[in-house]
Formats: C-alpha cells, structure tokens, sequence
C-alpha cells in the first residue's frame, strides 16, 4: 500500500483527528518558536486535517495559510474542518511546491518530512519559496517502526522503541544562517 493510499484510508476512518491530538503535544512547542507575526503566509507540509494552520490563524493571525498533502482524503477532510477563506489546501508533492519564489514568509512541517522521496530537493524547494528572512521549521520524531524514517537496507524490528530525539545534522542550502535544534526540531532562516 502506497503512503497516499494509507493516509486516504486513515482520514476516511477519522484516524486524522487522532494524529492531530498525537501531535499537538509537539507541534504546539514548535510552532511557539516561529517568528510568525500577523498577516504572514504560512505553507504547512504534510497538513494532515490542517490543524497546524487553524492554529496558527487563530494564535497569530496569519495572513493566509497553505497546506500541503500528498492524500486526496485527508485534504478533503482538512478543507471540512474549517470555513476560513485564508486557509487552502493543495495536493502536491514536496519535490516540486506549488508556489513562485520568495513567496512564503514560514514553512512548517510535522511528522512528515521523511516522506520526501528526495529530502535534499524538498530543503532546495523550501528555500526557493521562503522569502529572504523567512524560517522552515520541521519537527519529527524517527521511529525503527516507521519505514519512512531509516534506510532502505533496515527491516523494522516489531518491538521497536521510539530512537532518541536528537535529530541528524544536514547541510544547510546556500544563502540559509543553517540549523538551529532543540529538542528534535530543526529550524533555519534563509537570509
């Protein structure tokens, strides 16, 4: 079963809120860190049921949040829990984003990079569409269980225990200030 495949199935079962509560506890951590201001735009990889962007519109007032989904389902589902016209929701694919260069003030992502078929290209993407001074903020939380976050040689052990939260150190791009941690999140600003 493909990734899409499995996310449509989750959100038709409603299993979307159960990740939105799942991840709060992380995301809200995260997401106090951003430097988002009022009337920015905010691009949400991986949203899920979007909850991040609802979030973000009531606590800062951003000025338009997008997020971004691989799963027609959970999209579907995403567009239903909320009527606000400044949040949209778009399938896409994290290798090419859908939107024009120095457009975007934040890019937020969590428990959902590691689906990125190329992370290197995704970080080049996410760089193109921030804005000068603008921040990516990814959290995630590697699993041996979970296929999508080990090489492609490991077998997942059934027993498997979360790995520890210390996150693996990349490269930043050109013209990025490079990554700050804590805590299992990354973020780098683009200068």
């Amino acid at each position: 079963m493909s990734v899409r495949e499995e996310f449509d199935e989750w959100a038709a079962a409603g299993k979307d809120r159960g990740m939105e509560r799942r991840h709060w506890h992380t995301a809200k951590h995260a997401l106090s860190r951003m430097p988002v201001e009022e009337g920015e735009t905010v691009v949400d990889l991986g949203t899920g049921s979007g909850y991040v962007l609802r979030a973000l519109r009531e606590a800062a007032g951003i000025g338009r949040g997008y997020g971004l989904d691989g799963s027609p389902e959970m999209l579907h589902n995403a567009r239903s829990y909320t009527d606000d016209p400044a949040v949209g929701f778009v399938r896409g694919d994290f290798d090419a984003l859908p939107w024009s260069s120095d457009s975007v003030d934040h890019v937020f992502s969590m428990e959902a990079f590691y689906y990125a078929s190329n992370p290197h290209t995704t970080l080049e993407e996410v760089r193109r569409i921030l804005r000068p001074g603008g921040t990516f903020y990814c959290a995630v939380n590697y699993y041996e269980e979970n296929v999508h976050s080990q090489s492609p040689n490991r077998t997942p052990s059934p027993t498997a225990r979360p790995k520890s939260r210390q996150p693996t150190r990349s490269r930043p791009t050109t013209g990025s200030r490079g990554p700050t941690w804590s805590n299992g999140i990354a973020s780098t600003a683009r200068s």
